[in-house]
């Protein structure tokens, strides 16, 4: 149980780098940089594992869109749209309104994958996004000049981010079910491509790309790597292997948490009754969500042992 505490601890701390990353760059310039240099680590080691599945070191004709999908959706948009959001939200609302994404995610897949949902379910979507109102009453006064009703540009922002990151693990599913790409592979297109496509952007659209010196944000963008990249990847493939997707969806809330201490004591973010308000709610119907999910996967379960005992020979 500790590890998961701490997967969740260096979880909440990425959105804290996130906020000093873009005190030292541009979003564009700091996404780009540093999916850039991790599509080319991620390529690398796809190129060194060519003999498994020697058709899946560069994308074929067959993939492209998949990837074109996985590039924007996965890696371009949400990164970009969170970073950009940091600048002005602080880090645990930013990292609550993020972990809206399991209510996306199952959205989405009843929408595109005609996933059955159940009643509960479908309460449980209405009552998280529900939740997420009471953390939308609060906003600073820049927020307050680029709002649309009791939302804010940088709330809209990572609210897109969430729905976008979780269209992109429904395109992920495709390319390593489906077409049988292996992870690192997709991964490494649409990291470098993802990259690419910001520093694109950057050239466009930030002028001065760097705030304060190229060596800082190198070190931040390099504490970012090896606490997100190395440290969480790994350390939650591990503990899938002993804590069940859905505990690991749940426990995900920790990360809001822990965003909101290190916001806390390292930027004096002030705290108020409408994150715990939001927190509790959201996390209740998370809880529900969770409740009817396993509800489902029982009744599958017992489906599939009445048809195997109903073939079966007397």
């Amino acid at each position: 149980m500790l590890l998961i505490v701490l997967l969740y601890a260096l979880f909440g701390f990425t959105f804290t780098l996130g906020k000093v990353l873009v005190y030292h760059a541009a979003p564009f310039f700091a996404v780009g940089l540093r999916m850039a240099i991790g599509g080319v680590l991620l390529l690398f080691w796809s190129w060194w594992n060519r003999y498994r599945r020697p058709s899946c070191v560069m994308p074929l004709h067959s993939y492209w869109i998949g990837y074109l999908k996985l590039t924007v959706f996965a890696i371009f948009i949400p990164y970009v749209a969170r970073l950009w959001a940091l600048q002005e939200l602080s880090t645990g609302k930013a990292a609550l309104l993020f972990n809206t994404a399991p209510f996306f995610s199952a959205l989405l897949g009843f929408i595109l994958l005609h996933e059955r949902l159940t009643k509960l379910q479908l309460w449980a979507l209405v009552l998280g996004f529900l939740g997420t109102v009471p953390i939308l009453l609060t906003s600073s006064p820049v927020e307050e000049l680029f709002s649309i009703g009791i939302f804010s540009l940088h709330e809209i922002a990572v609210i897109v981010a969430a729905a976008s990151m979780s269209y992109g693990f429904i395109v992920m599913r495709e390319l390593v079910k489906e077409r049988g790409c292996p992870p690192y592979v997709a991964n490494g297109v649409a990291t470098f491509l993802g990259g690419a496509l910001a520093l694109s952007c950057s050239v466009v659209f930030e002028p001065s790309p760097i705030k304060t010196s190229f060596l800082s944000l190198l070190g931040v963008m390099l504490l970012q790597v090896i606490i997100s990249n190395l440290l969480c990847s790994n350390l939650q493939a591990y503990l899938l292997h002993t804590y069940s997707p859905t505990f690991m969806s749940f426990a995900g809330f920790l990360s809001p948490l822990f965003a909101l201490i290190y916001g806390f004591l390292l930027f004096g973010e002030t705290v108020s009754w409408h994150f715990f308000a939001s927190f509790s709610v959201i996390g209740v119907a998370l809880y529900i969500y969770l409740l009817g999910d396993r509800s489902t996967k029982k009744e599958s379960l017992e489906v599939e042992e009445a048809v195997e005992a109903g073939g079966r020979l007397p």
